[in-house]
């Protein structure tokens, strides 16, 4: 019984030692596959988080709950090194801030000197038993955007337009601002080749239903008046790199004096859109009035940012 178990044991442990040869045999052109499809690519992080260290279990799923950022301060990650670990890969990138100025999306560090200074994000993924390149490259997918994947849906409502716009090259001047430069629309999920039915869809299942009437400015129509107006704050980003200009927003001014339904019609970048976006939903308007009686009408207002 004794001689026996050991042969048991000898038996596994040359098994062992042969999954660890191989697997070791295998790690050089794994690490070279992953190095020539990923290292100095950029792609766009799923969640758009904004943490500088990352975790992933087995499944794809971010350990931690990490929260949901910007996408355009958090969204792009400048691929530097995937590496391979025994259970493990390790994906090391540098954010990409997007800005748009009115002119249309493209990166703020748009030299090589610039982007090797931006910010650096750390990803552990892991494995489990299986670090085959297959598995490696399905992590990825669930990690990063794919070819099949629109960013679209995973922004909120306010941003949906502009970047549907600019995503599919929509010949209108209010949209200007949102068109992407050719270096964005070559990363996946940037692509205009996703379906629009999908981007439409949902736009609609986020949009509320809009019950009021809505008035255009016209003769006989007053316009609202704003009485309570706080001003944005500048984004961290903006601040650290000195950026300031001009959010666009169109909304609703509803019969209660209420902003709704706000959009981005002329963009920024840089996380200023979105401070845009929060102090104007704390604006408060006189509504207004068609023949004296309060009622809804749709205008747009311009957000400054300056530094102080």
């Amino acid at each position: 019984m004794i001689r026996r178990s050991s042969s048991i044991a000898n038996g596994l442990i040359i098994l062992f030692v042969l999954i660890a040869a191989t697997l070791q045999a295998q790690s050089p052109d794994i690490q070279d596959a992953l190095r020539s499809r990923y290292r100095d690519k950029v792609l766009v992080l799923r969640g758009f988080f904004p943490a500088d260290r990352l975790r992933y279990d087995e499944s794809g799923g971010p350990l931690g709950n990490p929260a949901t950022g910007v996408w355009t301060t958090d969204a792009f990650l400048l691929i530097d090194e995937v590496n391979l670990g025994t259970q493990s890969f390790f994906v090391k990138g540098r954010r990409m801030i997007v800005i748009s100025e009115g002119k249309g999306f493209h990166f703020l560090a748009e030299s090589p000197k610039k982007r090797k200074k931006a910010p650096i994000v750390e990803i552990e993924a892991r494995l489990g038993s299986d670090v085959s390149l297959n598995h490696i490259e399905l992590a990825m997918a669930r990690i990063f955007l794919t070819d099949h994947d629109s960013i679209v849906p995973l922004l909120p409502f306010y941003w949906q337009s502009c970047v549907s716009a600019g995503l599919y090259r929509v010949n209108d001047p209010k949209f200007d601002g949102c068109h992407f430069s050719t270096e964005m629309l070559s990363i996946p999920g940037m692509d205009s080749s996703s379906k629009m039915s999908e981007v439409q869809r949902s736009q609609d299942e986020v949009a509320q239903p809009e019950t009021l009437r809505v008035f255009k400015a016209a003769d006989g129509i007053s316009p609202p008046r704003q009485i309570y107006a706080p001003e944005p704050e500048l984004s961290e980003i903006a601040r650290q790199r000195n950026l300031e200009g001009v959010v666009t927003l169109v909304l609703i001014v509803d019969d209660k004096g209420n902003p709704r339904n706000i959009e981005i019609a002329s963009p920024f970048g840089a996380g200023l859109d979105e401070e845009a976006v929060k102090s104007v939903n704390k604006w408060k308007f006189k509504p207004a009035e068609r023949n004296s009686h309060p009622v809804a009408t749709k205008i747009a207002v311009e957000i400054d940012f300056h530094l102080r």
